[in-house]
């Protein structure tokens, strides 16, 4: 039978940069994953609330660190790393690479007795961005590279920047409803 999973996160990252910018977009571009004209270099913190899907494992807050680098074409943006193919200053392409976290260890729960450990993924595919005023949209066509599942992935992801404190730190909330295929599905949750 063919499963097939829809989640949606909302995830929620604060950025500092070092730099102060003179336009809203200016400052969402802070958050683009993708070159959206020229980038700012920035190092911040990122905020994540996981829950759990499994019984008996718990929910988790992670706090980590946010590296947004741009060198021409090439660019690492939180835990994605890429290469722009083609980038205007309302769409952009690009190819990536990114890990998926998640999974467990079976001794997590006593719930998971009897299975194996679940580890995270390396996921590779390509992106589109399209910015949409004050919005960007974010589609992600992604495959695991590390043959755990050879699963697919598409994720789309709505996305906008909040200047704070005379434009040098940026809340950025986002949305994301990601599909995954059978083989992804199958892997984590049986």
């Amino acid at each position: 039978m063919k499963k097939s999973l829809l989640s949606c996160a909302l995830a929620v990252s604060v950025f500092g940069s070092a730099y102060a910018t003179d336009t809203y977009l200016e400052t969402s571009q802070a958050m683009s994953p993708v070159t959206f004209g020229a980038q700012k270099n920035s190092v911040g913190v990122g905020l994540a609330y996981f829950q759990s899907v499994y019984d008996g494992v718990d929910d988790e807050s992670k706090v980590f660190p946010r590296i947004n680098y741009s060198y021409e074409r090439f660019f690492i943006k939180g835990f994605t790393m890429g290469y722009t193919l083609y980038g205007s200053q309302d769409l952009a392409f690009a190819a990536v690479l990114q890990p998926q976290f998640g999974g467990y260890d079976a001794d997590d729960s006593h719930q998971l007795n009897g299975m194996t450990d679940k580890s995270f993924l390396v996921n590779a595919g390509c992106e589109v961005m399209y910015r949409l005023k004050l919005i960007v949209a974010q589609l992600s066509v992604l495959h695991d590279m590390t043959g755990r599942t050879m699963g697919n992935q598409a994720r789309l992801k709505l996305s906008t920047g909040i200047p704070l404190v005379d434009k040098r730190f940026i809340v950025a909330p986002s949305v994301a409803a990601v599909w995954q295929d059978s083989k992804i599905t199958d892997y984590y949750y049986g």
